[in-house]
């Protein structure tokens, strides 16, 4: 549009007009998208800074409630029932000690571990396996102990699958359909151009007035409204789910959730929470 109507025109017929519409409306289109995630980013963040997450230390002979993120390999931790395991622990005492591990293996049974002491076999296939290890990220079931700290925060292996995740950041699905429709209209585009300025110019014999109107063909060709109106419609969609309260941190991310068939995810302690609640009672007699 900028080559067209401001660049090739005519001397006085320039009409900038169209260009600075397009260019307003992608500029609109990218602070909705930088708003909209910011906003998301800074609720995560609120509701992360609402839970504060303690351990139990012993530090010269002393019990000590101490932040996680101040916890330094070497510390002892005392654990029990009810607890988050705050980093890789090395089990030193332990005490009908069980923990669930969902949150790296997806298995909601409770798993025993052992102190370093009473671990019954010494060949296992994954770490995850080994009875005198505790890994950040799971909890205590039932049961105390006390650990030394193997390794906290990124150096963990909690911490090493976020970096994983954080590292590899893989289109989605929505995302790879917009770009194949719009490679595909670009294609076209490069196809079109040519043909349309080789017949203009050898059926006219004005070649400028050819390839204008080729330009002007493969710009209305180009899909330049199409991030504008994909952005405002998933900024429509966060914002009603910010109101249901919840927290899109990715707006592409909203058409993959739509677009679910199955759900597949593990039902007790997750959905449900392996309680029986008596509602009311009911006479079969009436």
């Amino acid at each position: 549009s900028m080559v067209t109507n401001v660049w090739l025109a005519k001397p006085g017929q320039e009409d900038p007009t169209t260009s600075i519409i397009i260019v307003v409306l992608v500029l609109i289109s990218g602070g909705i998208r930088f708003v909209q995630e910011l906003r998301s980013d800074k609720a995560a963040t609120n509701l992360s800074k609402m839970i504060v997450n303690t351990a139990t230390v012993i530090r010269e002979g002393q019990s000590l409630e101490v932040a996680i993120e101040d916890l330094v390999v070497g510390d002892i931790v005392k654990l029990s029932a009810g607890d988050m395991i705050p980093a890789d622990l090395l089990l030193i005492e332990s005490r009908d000690f069980f923990v669930q591990q969902s949150g790296l293996t997806g298995e909601s049974d409770s798993v025993e571990k052992l102190a370093l002491s009473k671990m019954s076999q010494s060949n296992f296939d994954s770490l995850l396996e080994a009875e005198a290890l505790a890994f950040m990220g799971t909890n205590v079931i039932s049961g105390s102990a006390k650990a030394l700290i193997l390794a906290v925060g990124d150096d963990t292996m909690m911490g090493e699958i976020e970096q994983t995740l954080n590292t590899y950041d893989e289109p989605t699905s929505f995302e790879r359909d917009m770009n194949s429709i719009s490679w595909l209209l670009i294609r076209l585009m490069l196809v079109m151009v040519p043909i349309v300025f080789l017949s203009n110019g050898l059926t006219d014999g004005d070649w400028l007035e050819a390839g204008v109107f080729a330009l002007s063909v493969g710009v209305g060709l180009t899909p330049e409204m199409l991030p504008m109106i994909i952005t405002a419609s998933l900024a429509k969609g966060s914002i009603i789910m910010a109101k249901e309260k919840v927290v899109i941190k990715k707006l592409n991310a909203i058409q993959d959730l739509g677009a679910i068939d199955i759900l597949c995810t593990d039902k007790t302690g997750t959905l449900t929470q392996d309680e029986i609640v008596l509602e009311y009672p009911l006479d079969i007699h009436g």
